[in-house]
């Protein structure tokens, strides 16, 4: 299967909320609960659109992945003992894969993709989170290098907040 990349357009919206609805639907019947109908909304994604920093993964005629990357962070930056202090650094948000094409490598060729492109922007290392039962992620998060820095508990469960030099 070949992906082709590129930063989403407005145009791309529905599609891409679609995209996260059903990514959302399948991760909650499989007892992961990192997002729920709430979140990630509409309006989350069409400021990632606008803002420049949302990445799609287009496959077959329809967007297949999806992540953001940008410097917000709610308590990722404190909560952690990050390795690359020094290093200019983006954090990834919301990587998402269509419940379809799950386990052919959208996912990792989507983050492999994004840390090209921030490296070619001059960016050292990229951090992000993910909560314990979402083990498909943590382990394609292990697979490509990441390293845990440090956890939370929040109510659902232990949040890990994972960085790599890239």
């Amino acid at each position: 299967m070949e992906i082709s990349f590129r930063k989403a357009a407005l145009q791309d919206l529905d599609e891409v909320v679609s995209l996260y609805a059903a990514a959302v639907r399948r991760m909650n019947e499989n007892d992961i609960w990192q997002w729920d109908p709430s979140y990630p909304n509409r309006d989350v994604l069409r400021e990632d659109i606008a803002s420049g920093s949302l990445i799609i993964g287009r496959a077959e005629g329809r967007t297949v992945s999806a992540v953001a990357y940008n410097l917000k962070s709610d308590d990722i930056t404190h909560a952690a003992r990050w390795q690359y202090t020094e290093a200019n650094y983006r954090i990834a948000h919301r990587l998402c894969v269509s419940p379809d094409f799950s386990g052919r490598g959208a996912g990792r060729r989507t983050m492999l993709f994004l840390e090209e492109l921030l490296r070619s922007e001059g960016i050292e290392a990229l951090r992000l989170d993910t909560v314990s039962e979402n083990e498909p992620a943590l382990g394609l998060y292990r697979s490509l290098g990441y390293e845990v820095r440090g956890t939370r508990q929040y109510e659902r469960g232990t949040v890990y907040f994972m960085e790599k030099r890239i």
